[in-house]
């Protein structure tokens, strides 16, 4: 899937998902949504492909079970059936990674508690013509908040 698509096409493909992710959060909970903007592609291969990645930082009232949240978003997406997913411990905090089609989503919390953090990379892609895989990319979606929050 990847090897045809466009800068404007891996961000298409990955930001609903990351959309998703933070719609799954507790809506009473959350403060401001901030989108990675630009997002940037990013090398994955020797064979010069180069991946989209962006994300978003949600910070939240602060009183919220992330290790709950996660395993509810873990399920939503398991239940889709399109999607990968593996909920770990890394560095002592909750890790959410979820996958599709070659892309990745990595959530989980921030240190201090207050914010929850997406990477999201789509899948490699060949680098376009005249661009260097450290170039920044305007983002489809500007710093705003997500569905009216």
């Amino acid at each position: 899937m990847g090897s045809s698509l466009s800068v404007s096409d891996a961000k298409v493909l990955t930001q609903p998902t990351e959309t998703k992710i933070i719609d799954s959060l507790p809506r009473s909970k959350v403060v401001d949504v901030r989108r990675v903007d630009p997002g940037v592609l990013m090398s994955c291969s020797a064979k010069g492909l180069v991946n989209w990645a962006g994300g978003a930082t949600v910070t939240t009232t602060g009183d919220i079970d992330f290790d709950a949240v996660l395993r509810s978003i873990q399920d939503r997406f398991d239940a889709d059936g399109e999607y990968l997913t593996e909920l770990a411990t890394r560095d002592g905090a909750p890790r959410l990674t979820i996958q599709k089609d070659g892309a990745n989503w990595i959530s989980g919390p921030l240190a201090g508690g207050t914010e929850f953090h997406i990477s999201s990379f789509s899948p490699c892609f060949p680098l376009p013509g005249g661009m260097h895989p450290s170039d920044s990319v305007q983002a489809e979606v500007a710093l705003s908040r997500v569905n009216g929050w």
